[in-house]
């Protein structure tokens, strides 16, 4: 148990550091300025262009005609593709993104004041994203100042569909089972909802009198609020209802088979941490616990055939992609 434990918290470990580490940047750029939120959603929307974000802080806004090359001093400094100002104005924000290979900035003022809030700064990110292609495909040297509209922030995913593997603890007869879980989640990212279903594998259970097996399952539905960490972290707390089915089978020395199946059910609390990969991919680890609002006591006579478990738990790793 303690050695699953610890190989599920390693797997997801290494999978955050892997969604977060630099293996897949090739260039930078530096961001001017100390508004978190801008931080974040630049480091999500240049992700595309396998760009990463230095965030060096305020600095003082040089003027017109030192904007170029304090532009290229800072990209040079950091060894880096381009240079973003964002400097606040009475009606909002001045937004500058230079260019270190064709050495030319364009500026744009932005509706905002700062700070921005989430979507403000993934419509500020967008611009930015639009600026550097601009400059691309631009032959002209000079600045160019106009006020755009915003651009629509990234839509949020409406579903997700996860398999996930993981252990069933104190399920009937055992500490500890393997299970699988299906899991169908309807707004992922925001107030949502979810239906699950877990299988677990059939487990042989031998009395003084009594040999058989017996095999449990689960389906859920519940109510869940996604909470956002990081641009691509968010824990999901989850409250709802679940009904257990546990099928009973075997025999009584030499007698006839003997079949049981009953449902219970359950109050459901749950927590999932989920990492947004590229490509639509989700990787999560999934912790549940139920509890049995109606539970069985199989016995004959003073001898205890099986008592199911009041309060059972689940973790799991779930893998999982967005539509």
């Amino acid at each position: 148990m303690r050695a699953l434990v610890v190989a599920l918290v390693i797997l997801c470990s290494v999978a955050a550091v892997r969604a977060e580490s630099d293996d897949s940047i090739n260039f930078h750029i530096v961001l001017v300025g100390n508004d978190p939120e801008l931080v974040d959603a630049l480091k999500l929307v240049m992700e595309g262009r396998n760009t990463g974000v230095i965030a060096v802080g305020d600095r003082p806004s040089p003027s017109l005609a030192e904007l170029g090359p304090e532009s290229r001093r800072l990209a040079d400094a950091y060894k880096a593709v381009a240079t973003v100002w964002l400097s606040p104005t009475a009606a909002g924000a001045t937004l500058v993104t230079y260019q270190r290979d064709v050495d030319r900035f364009v500026a744009r003022e932005v509706p905002y004041k700062l700070p921005l809030d989430e979507t403000q700064a993934f419509e500020t990110a967008r611009m930015v994203s639009v600026m550097l292609r601009s400059l691309e495909n631009r032959n002209d040297e000079a600045a160019v100042t106009k006020r755009v509209n915003p651009l629509p922030r990234p839509s949020d995913p409406q579903l997700a569909a996860s398999l996930g593997v993981g252990a069933w603890f104190a399920s009937p007869e055992t500490t500890l089972t393997p299970m699988t879980t299906l899991v169908i989640a309807w707004r992922p990212y925001n107030l949502g909802a979810a239906i699950s279903a877990t299988f677990a594998p059939t487990t042989d259970l031998e009395t003084g009198s009594f040999t058989g097996d017996v095999r449990v399952s689960r389906i859920a539905a519940e109510a869940r609020k996604a909470l956002r960490l990081a641009p691509r972290v968010r824990v999901t707390p989850g409250v709802g209802v679940a009904l257990h089915a546990v099928t009973l089978g075997g025999r009584f020395g030499v007698s006839d088979m003997i079949h049981s199946r009953r449902y219970d059910p359950a109050l459901q609390l749950s927590t999932l941490v989920g990492i947004a990969l590229p490509h639509r991919i989700e990787l999560g680890l999934a912790v549940s616990a139920d509890c049995l609002l109606r539970r069985q006591r199989y016995a004959a006579g003073t001898e205890e055939i099986l008592d199911v478990p009041r309060i059972q738990g689940m973790m799991a790793i779930l893998f999982g992609v967005r539509l």
